[in-house]
């Protein structure tokens, strides 16, 4: 970005025009289109299938014709399978009329690969040299074991310009966490939609995130001063901080210094250096300088005092920096962006679930911040855990860290700790300063819980000892982690035996294991239609939804009228016909 201010007059008109064409750039857009079973759900008595298709080819029909769209989707050809997932047009290869005629056609079917879609995704990226905007619009979380929120994470980080923007169609609170995270990590935002004119609306505002409208900027012609000075930056600025240079008279931002463009020419003035760094906010700004004409300047850290802090290699994660004189972070320090230069003073380091105490950083000096000097324990999260652990201070009982998959370790100071799985929380640990701790499930002999798709509606899991209920296992979830110990499964119309979950062991919840028989009335009908066995609960079928029952011979009574037995065999599946 630099500027020669001796130019003719013309070619500084020229550069003006140049200027209006850049800002008048639009991104490529590709879509990912959720097309797992679950988008047969429905909104307002309407499949979300049929309301993201509609809403989505408004938007793409409406794109100015200078952005590329493509359109990727998954779970739509085969039942089951992890990799249906398909490129259906790449963005500038596609005709867009092709590309709503395929988005048209798309149908649900299966699974839900978020994390394989976007590396997909990235691949399609590298066939275009513009910027890119990722639109994922989904109705639930990733089931083919992947970690979508480190994939975005990994895609930021690859020499592609991409950001990842969520559009959360009709979630639950677990899905919006791990959508809301990809929107995070791939440095877009994410949206909340529950309704046909909520997804109209987030997709509009991602409209506005992607297309930038053309603005004319009509060219002036401004006369420079031909006297300049040479103004160069110092070898003692860290690589990765940029410098802006801005004239005080004007406001101007004239040029940014890079480590790879150390130099630039300035017309004779008062300048203000701004030393930033990419993609952090907090900027140092020294007091202005006057520049005089012929003069060379050199901006180096030492005229500043500025101070060198290091990431140190056994930090689990960002340091944040925080000035004590304004109580505010400042920067972050990580694996990727490990040196930093601040200026003398007081500063703390917040490492998540620690901050340390004051430590004054002395002009031109270099400290590395590391876990090892506040003796942090590092905690990890084991891979046979099925859902996210917290961190309990033993003391106070607060919450001080959650550890999961996308987020596996945590750093905290040593004491006394209770680790919250979702349903068992572990006696009291130790946590021993510098140590190195994995949270397990079979710490605990946790069993794992499933519920087996035979099985109609809910099942609660009941505590034997207590009569507390502990789990409702359906659909949405499937699998759960409990203590071992005597349990009771309470399903539509029927109460198990107490059977006993093993340490450690892998159990399955099965209508089948009880010989349960589904039966339902042939048509609803008015008032109570009663099953009767011995001294069980009545089974009311009155409102014609199927009801899973044990076998065996039952008394049928309609409105207060016993119609006679009816005996219901192991595993069948019945509908009984009554005459009104």
């Amino acid at each position: 970005m630099h500027r020669s201010f001796h130019l003719a007059l013309p070619l500084i008109a020229l550069g003006c025009m140049a200027s209006a064409q850049d800002a008048s750039r639009n991104a490529d857009v590709l879509f990912i289109l959720d097309g797992s079973g679950s988008m047969w759900g429905r909104v307002n008595e309407v499949e979300k299938i049929v309301i993201a298709k509609d809403v989505m080819s408004g938007l793409i029909d409406g794109l100015p014709e200078s952005v590329d769209a493509g359109l990727i989707t998954y779970g739509h050809r085969e039942r089951g399978s992890c990799a249906d997932i398909e490129v259906i047009a790449t963005p500038g290869q596609t005709d867009r009329a092709d590309l709503l005629a395929s988005l048209a056609g798309v149908t649900p079917l299966g699974k839900t690969p978020i994390s394989d879609s976007l590396l997909q995704a990235g691949e399609v990226m590298r066939q275009t040299e513009d910027p890119v905007s990722i639109v994922l619009v989904s109705d639930g979380i990733e089931s083919c074991e992947g970690d979508p929120c480190a994939t975005a994470a990994l895609l930021r980080e690859q020499d592609i310009d991409v950001r990842i923007h969520v559009v959360g169609f009709d979630v639950d609170a677990e899905a919006k966490e791990q959508l809301s995270c990809i929107a995070e990590a791939g440095g877009g935002e994410y949206y909340d939609a529950s309704s046909a004119d909520a997804l109209d609306a987030a997709l509009a505002d991602v409209r506005v995130s992607i297309v930038e409208e053309p603005v004319m900027v009509e060219p002036v012609v401004t006369p420079v001063a031909p006297q300049v000075a040479n103004l160069f930056r110092a070898d003692d600025i860290s690589g990765n901080t940029d410098i802006t240079v801005i004239n005080v008279d004007t406001g101007e931002e004239v040029d940014i210094l890079f480590a790879s463009e150390p130099e630039t020419e300035v017309p004779a003035g008062t300048y203000r250096f701004e030393f930033g760094y990419p993609f952090q906010n907090w900027r140092f700004i020294p007091p202005p300088v006057t520049i005089e004409a012929g003069s060379d300047y050199t901006i180096s850290a030492a005229d500043y005092g500025l101070a060198t802090v290091i990431w140190g290699a056994d930090n689990a994660r960002d340091v944040g920096i925080i000035q004590e004189a304004t109580n505010s972070k400042i920067l972050s320090l990580m694996a990727s962006r490990e040196r930093l230069q601040i200026p003398p003073g007081a500063y703390r380091f917040d490492f998540g679930n620690f901050i340390s105490q004051p430590t004054t950083i002395e002009p031109g000096g270099e400290y590395t911040i590391s876990a090892s000097d506040y003796a942090l324990a590092t905690v990890r999260w084991s891979d046979d855990i099925r859902a996210d652990v917290k961190i309990v201070n033993d003391a106070t009982g607060d919450d001080i860290a959650t550890i999961r998959k996308s987020s596996s370790s945590a750093q905290i100071p040593p004491g006394t700790y209770r680790f919250a799985f979702r349903y068992f929380t572990s006696p009291p640990v130790v946590i021993e300063p510098d140590s190195d701790y994995t949270v397990t499930a079979a710490d605990y002999g946790l069993a794992t819980v499933n519920w087996s798709d035979d099985i109609l509606g809910d099942v609660d899991v009941i505590d034997d000892a207590s009569g507390e209920g502990v789990v409702s296992l359906r659909k949405s979830r499937s699998e759960v982690q409990l203590a071992p110990g005597d349990y009771r499964f309470v399903f539509s119309g029927f109460v198990s035996p107490p059977v006993t979950i093993a340490p450690n062991s892998d159990f399955t919840i099965s209508a089948a294991d009880y010989g349960l028989a589904t039966v339902s009335l042939a048509e609803r009908v008015r008032g109570d239609f009663l099953l009767l066995q011995g001294d069980q609960d009545p089974i009311n079928l009155r409102d014609g939804r199927e009801k899973q029952v044990l076998p065996g011979p039952y008394a049928m009574v309609y409105r207060g009228e016993e119609l006679g037995i009816i005996n219901i065999d192991a595993n069948e599946t019945r509908m009984i016909e009554v005459s009104q």
